[in-house]
């Protein structure tokens, strides 16, 4: 966003983890927002909980229909269909926020989906309802994360895992361990993240030569093989 005016409108398009992050993120530099969201009928409350002065500059729509983009940056003109009604808006520029389509790594780590095994995205849906995939496996008293071993990590990832850790940590009283490579927490907040998961008692694994062996028994159950690299010995 370097050049361009944070004192006119942006349009943020789409519906994630990021379109309120990237919305308070304007609103801080006194920017004015739209939040399309499509496929939408009405408000979601995302930002029903936002400060009163900063909600007085921020507009949501829902896009349910056609939508049209003319223009070049500084000036775009956008023409959409909202509930049934035409709506056109100008706006200095477009953010696209839409959530990314996630596949399961399972694989890089010699292991598939099973009632031990499962994706970061379900956990976070375990924690947000109680219900998924996720709740037999999240039954057990211990939960592992393997993140960055098998290939590079990245910090939106990293935050995701240190944040479901935190809250199975504080909230359902599980022991949960971080088994990873080279953790990268120089993203904002990460540093101070990841001091208060170890704070909660998460415990961090962190290899450079080798990676842990994953077997599961024929009830789901999983023993974790790893060469302690500091130690040089082999643990369970």
């Amino acid at each position: 966003m370097k050049g361009l005016a944070l004192d006119a409108k942006t349009l943020i398009l789409g519906y994630s983890r990021d379109t309120r992050e990237i919305a308070e993120e304007l609103l801080e530099k006194d920017g004015e927002v739209i939040v399309a969201i499509p496929g939408a009928t009405g408000d979601t409350g995302l930002f029903d909980d936002l400060n009163p002065a900063k909600a007085e500059k921020i507009e949501i729509l829902p896009v349910n229909g056609s939508f049209s983009c003319s223009g070049s940056v500084g000036r775009f003109s956008l023409t959409f269909t909202g509930n049934g009604k035409p709506v056109t808006r100008t706006v200095s520029s477009i953010i696209l926020a839409d959530e990314v389509e996630r596949k399961p790594n399972f694989s890089l780590y010699g292991v598939g989906a099973s009632s031990g095994v499962v994706s970061l995205s379900q956990v976070y849906e375990f924690i947000e309802s109680g219900s998924g995939p996720a709740k037999t496996m999240l039954s057990g008293k211990r939960i592992a994360f393997f993140t960055g071993l098998a290939e590079e990590s990245n910090p939106v990832i990293t935050e995701e895992v240190m944040r479901c850790a935190l809250k199975l940590q504080q909230e359902f009283n599980r022991q949960t361990y971080i088994f990873t490579g080279n953790l990268k927490v120089a993203g904002n907040g990460l540093e101070a993240l990841y001091r208060q998961t170890k704070k909660a008692g998460t415990v961090y694994m962190k290899f450079t030569e080798t990676i842990p062996d994953i077997q599961a028994d024929k009830d789901g159950n999983l023993t974790i093989t790893y060469v302690d690299e500091i130690i040089r010995e082999t643990s369970n």
